[in-house]
């Protein structure tokens, strides 16, 4: 996965193989936190909970849209809740790696993280998380402009 992230970014990276050797250490480094936070904030009990909504569902959604990822939660392979319309995948959840992943999306490239947990009646529930990585806009303007994520790097 970080080969496939420095392939890209070895395209806007003009200097030195130091430059080439930070980068590849910053996207390992991110990666690394990104799936200790989501371990630690998204344990099974914790998903399929939100998946069944026995928790307060409108109190979980205000604290999941403070973090610095997109989180999407699937039961039975259907989209069931999503923090953010920033992009929401059309492709099938089971397309996702598990674990860390990459992949390209019309608004840009994002680092993608699943996780699939049984839930009490023996279906899937799915956890989806999205990292934007570097934005990738069609039309760039002075507000869509096409840059790295200062959250990732």
């Amino acid at each position: 996965m970080v080969l496939m992230a420095l392939a890209y970014l070895s395209s806007y990276i003009v200097g030195s193989e130091k430059e080439l050797n930070d980068a590849a250490a910053s996207i390992t480094e991110s990666i690394t936190n990104l799936e200790k936070d989501i371990r630690t904030r998204f344990p099974d009990e914790y998903v399929t909970n939100i998946a069944a909504r026995k928790k307060n569902f409108r109190d979980e959604i205000l604290n999941l849209n403070k973090l610095h990822y997109e989180v999407l939660i699937y039961r039975h392979d259907s989209l069931s809740l999503w923090t953010d319309n920033l992009i929401i995948p059309a492709q099938d959840i089971n397309s996702f790696e598990k674990d860390a992943g990459f992949q390209k999306f019309k608004n840009g490239y994002y680092i993608t993280y699943k996780e699939t947990f049984t839930g009490k009646n023996g279906k899937n529930i799915s956890l989806l998380v999205l990292k934007l990585l570097k934005s990738d806009y069609i039309t760039p303007n002075s507000s869509l402009r096409n840059r790295f994520s200062v959250a990732t790097l």
